[in-house]
């Protein structure tokens, strides 16, 4: 199978704290995890805002929790996906050239980034 974009990001953040977290790479899991969970974050607000046209929502506490439960699963998923997977993933990307790495390095920092863009927008309209 094919590395993805996020098996990537997972490895170079993994790389970056390798000495921090060691293997496990959990703060490469937690960077995926907070990419996925802003870009469901976003669509929650989306629909929100679509449906309630900006006003207060009366079932936030039970979007909030759907949210949080959902956000739980997807930090358990990606644990269970990328435990241990730290070393197959290098060996995958270990001759990468300099000029692509740093490309892609820079695409790994917009990823972490980007998604945060729409909740800054929806928060002014």
């Amino acid at each position: 199978m094919t590395p993805s974009f996020l098996d990537y990001i997972y490895y170079r953040v993994a790389k970056v704290y390798f000495k921090w977290d060691g293997r496990t790479g959990a703060t490469g899991i937690i960077a995926v995890s907070m990419i996925e969970q802003t870009v469901l974050l976003n669509i929650v607000v989306f629909i929100n805002h679509l449906i309630y046209n900006g006003q207060p929502n009366p079932n936030a506490g039970v979007w909030m929790t759907i949210f949080v439960l959902v956000s739980a699963l997807v930090v358990l998923m990606n644990y269970r996906k990328y435990d241990g997977k730290y070393n197959r993933l290098k060996r995958h990307w270990v001759s990468e050239p300099a000029r692509l790495r740093e490309i892609k390095g820079l695409l790994v920092i917009v990823a972490l980034l980007l998604p945060w863009l729409p909740l800054f927008v929806f928060s002014f309209i």
